[in-house]
């Protein structure tokens, strides 16, 4: 939960620094950021996680953050901008597959749907304090400068923190590093259910390892209807528009007339409000 928060933290800081150099450096920055998420993301994170694992994957991408947030800080044009936000879009496209994963991997069986629904909550969080974070600096010279550069903060936080986090377990038996994932499991889970998870995961593990797959094979009747479902949830949920509001939402706040950033905390406060309930 920490580490998604401080990822969206990062990640809403650039969108609402960006506001600040303005809108045609905007829009261009921000769309290439994405059209480099959306190109990489998959490749690179199906890789990453399986060879070096998750953990390692998240300070990763933690270090893709701190890197693009100091290169964009002192960018001196609109290509040089471009290009380090192209080094965060790896480091999103990153951490937006492997800490939900990680998340899953590590938590209790006990609490594992909690934590996975308030990883939402952290998301909605985030965004707030990115809005918090712009307002203190509005006022300094060189603003946009400075909100880059803060995003440093967070990303270094999430490199600290995952240090002392352990690696999945299921990693661990993907790798054969059975005993470490023992110990990992006795970590997260009572004592005499470790040993029952671990065969578990064991068994599991196995069966991925001797299931091939095969691009051709989702075209099979069998698999058609799930891919469909999930091509129709990532359909409807862009197509709602909701992007727009959350990457800039400075934009539209300003043509309706608002001069300021309190209407932007003040509908993240709302947002907050509805994931609680």
């Amino acid at each position: 939960l920490a580490a998604q928060s401080c990822r969206q933290f990062f990640v809403f800081n650039h969108y609402t620094g960006d506001y600040h150099e303005g809108r045609n450096k905007e829009r261009k920055a921000v769309s290439y950021t994405h059209l480099d998420v959306y190109k990489r993301q998959a490749i690179i994170s199906i890789r990453a996680v399986n060879i070096i694992g998750r953990r390692n994957s998240i300070m990763l991408a933690s270090v893709l953050f701190c890197i693009g947030s100091v290169a964009c800080a002192f960018s001196y044009d609109l290509l040089s901008l471009i290009l380090c936000r192209v080094v965060i879009g790896l480091g999103i496209g990153l951490s937006s597959y492997t800490i939900p994963l990680y998340i899953t991997e590590i938590s209790p069986s006990r609490n594992r749907s909690a934590l996975l629904t308030l990883n939402q909550l952290m998301i909605t969080i985030g965004i707030l304090f990115a809005y918090l974070n712009s307002l203190s600096l509005i006022n300094t010279d060189h603003n946009w400068r400075w909100m880059f550069l803060t995003a440093f903060i967070p990303a270094a936080i999430l490199f600290i923190g995952m240090r002392f986090l352990p690696k999945t377990p299921k990693w661990l038996v993907y790798k054969g590093r059975f005993s470490e994932a023992r110990s990992a499991l006795m970590r997260i889970e009572e004592t005499d259910q470790a040993e029952n998870i671990l065969d578990l995961i064991k068994q599991e593990v196995d069966t991925e390892k001797h299931i091939q797959t095969r691009w051709r094979d989702l075209h099979k009747s069998k698999y058609m209807p799930v891919l469909m479902l999930s091509i129709a949830i990532m359909f409807f949920q862009q197509c709602t528009g909701i992007n727009i509001f959350i990457y800039y939402s400075p934009v539209l706040f300003e043509i309706a007339g608002a001069q300021s950033l309190g209407t932007e905390m003040t509908l993240s406060l709302i947002h907050i409000s509805k994931k609680m309930l």
